[in-house]
């Protein structure tokens, strides 16, 4: 077994200067190694858009290459949504739900025989709050000036 078949929990936090990090929790026999590392953002989103997002195994010399099996999706925090997964399991809908980071995990068999050999792929999407792009007035109610006569 690999060490990327033990990961036991990926998690991804902001600090205080909304840095994503990434908090991993390995597992190595029957010690639990927990690490923080700072995350490459690969997506950017507002809490108004949705993106698709496909994985596409290739193999050593980056060709494409079969999977035995489904893809199995995770986010790691709800301010990202999986809301929609294609027939062969390969593309999603990522949908912005709150602000805040999260950490999309796509894992796959890579084995095409009988055994199960796992692939982790995953990327950091941030989301943030839609900006205002113009202004509304609101008008009040007409009443009379106080010193009309």
């Amino acid at each position: 077994m690999t060490w990327f078949q033990r990961i036991r929990n990926i998690i991804c936090k902001c600090d205080t200067n909304t840095q994503p990090l990434l908090r991993w929790e390995l597992e190595f026999g029957l010690s639990l190694i927990n690490f923080t590392t700072k995350a490459r953002i690969n997506m950017r989103l507002n809490t108004l858009q949705q993106v698709l997002v496909t994985i596409n195994p290739v193999n050593r010399i980056g060709q494409p290459a079969p999977i035995d099996g489904g893809v199995i999706w995770e986010s790691s925090d709800p301010s990202v949504e999986i809301t929609n997964t294609s027939d062969d399991g390969k593309t999603i809908t990522l949908t912005a739900r709150n602000p805040g980071a999260s950490q999309i995990t796509a894992t796959f068999d890579a084995d095409l025989g009988e055994g199960v050999r796992n692939i982790l792929a995953s990327g950091a999407v941030e989301v943030t709050l839609a900006e205002a792009v113009t202004g509304e007035l609101a008008f009040g109610d007409p009443t009379d000036q106080p010193d009309a006569v």
